[in-house]
This record gives structure tokens, C-alpha cells and sequence, in this order.
């Protein structure tokens, strides 16, 4: 059984696309529909797991995990032995979006970008990458995807690519729920700073 690990930039959606990967029944189930309903801000921050912090790490079983956290609380967990027992993982990262869409928005709002920050949104998609995270750290099992694939209202791209990249089953209707719900939150949010 496969432990599955999205690392993403702050912003781009990896709690949602983690959650959507883990309806998988094969996997360990991160959140529901009724948990998106019940969940009242513009993120998918409803998982019962607490992403890449070592006291959580420490309490899941060794198989059968969707996880999902920045490259730094990766390289932290790594560095520090508590990754060692997840065997058999299959990396996905989430690239940095590109100027003018909503995930770009969404992204550098998020992390409070502004005309001065262009070395750091650039350090960010330089570090997003399948040539870094190999380097880093070794791993060959590894699917990069835009980000921009969660940004859209139809999941057909993004399911299409999971199913050639992965063997990964998902339970379309609930994703097309959670994503529903999730997408209008944020679309709602932009449109009230816009």
C-alpha cells in the first residue's frame, strides 16, 4: 500500500487535492463531504490529520496515508528520521501557478505577495519542482501538476492525469463535492476583495 505526499506552495491548493486523493478507499479517509459543508473559510483545512507535524507522524500507521505540507515541514520530517517509516511513497507537486489566473490570485494573496517579492515567488517555483524534490531528497516516485487544474469548475483534466500518472481510484462524486463547495468558497472570497 502506497503513502502519498503533496507538497505544495502555500495557497495552491494541497489540502483540497490531498483530500480529494483520499477518497481512494484504498486509503486513509482525510475529510468528508458533511466536513466540507460544516467548514466555513476559503480552504480545504478539514482533515482529522495534522499535515506533516511530528507528533501527528509519529501516531499514523506506516501504510495507507494521504499527506500533504510544504517543502520545508517535508525536509524537517525527513531530515529528522520520522519519515523513514512510510515505505512505498508516490510524491505529487503541486507547481507554482502562473501570473493572470485564479490560482495565481489566490496564491499570491495568500502569501501576501507585492511588486517587491519577485525573488520569492520565484524561489517558490523554482523549489516546486520534480528536479528539486529528487535532489533533495532521493525519491523517484514523483507527479508534478499545475495547480490550476484544482482551479477550474471541471475535475476532467485533473482526473485524467492522476489516472495516467497513478493508480490512484478516486470516488469521483464525492471529489466533485468537495471541490464544488471548496471552489465557490474561494471564488466568493475573491470576489469580495475584488
Amino acid at each position: 500500500m502506497k503513502n502519498i505526499f503533496v507538497l505544495f506552495s502555500p495557497g495552491t491548493g494541497g489540502n483540497h487535492f490531498a483530500n480529494m486523493l483520499s477518497t481512494d478507499t484504498r486509503f486513509n479517509q482525510r475529510t468528508t463531504v458533511s466536513d466540507y459543508k460544516a467548514h466555513d473559510r476559503p480552504n480545504a483545512h478539514t482533515s482529522k490529520f495534522k499535515n506533516l507535524q511530528p507528533a501527528g507522524i509519529k501516531k499514523l500507521p506506516a501504510e495507507g496515508n494521504v499527506l500533504c505540507g510544504h517543502l520545508g515541514e517535508y525536509y524537517w520530517l525527513n531530515d529528522s528520521g520520522l519519515l523513514r517509516k512510510f515505505c512505498n511513497k508516490q510524491l505529487f507537486i503541486l507547481e507554482v501557478p502562473q501570473c493572470g489566473t485564479i490560482a495565481w490570485n489566490r496564491w499570491n494573496t495568500y502569501n501576501q505577495f507585492d511588486k517587491s517579492h519577485t525573488y520569492l515567488r520565484e524561489e517558490q517555483r523554482s523549489l516546486y519542482t520534480i528536479k528539486v524534490i529528487e535532489m533533495l531528497f532521493r525519491e523517484n516516485d514523483i507527479v508534478s501538476l499545475s495547480c490550476e487544474l484544482l482551479f477550474q469548475s471541471d475535475l476532467t483534466k485533473l482526473f485524467n492525469l492522476i489516472s495516467s500518472q497513478s493508480d490512484i481510484s478516486l470516488n469521483k462524486d464525492a471529489c466533485n463535492s468537495m471541490h464544488k463547495i471548496w471552489l465557490e468558497k474561494i471564488m466568493n472570497q475573491n470576489h469580495k476583495k475584488g
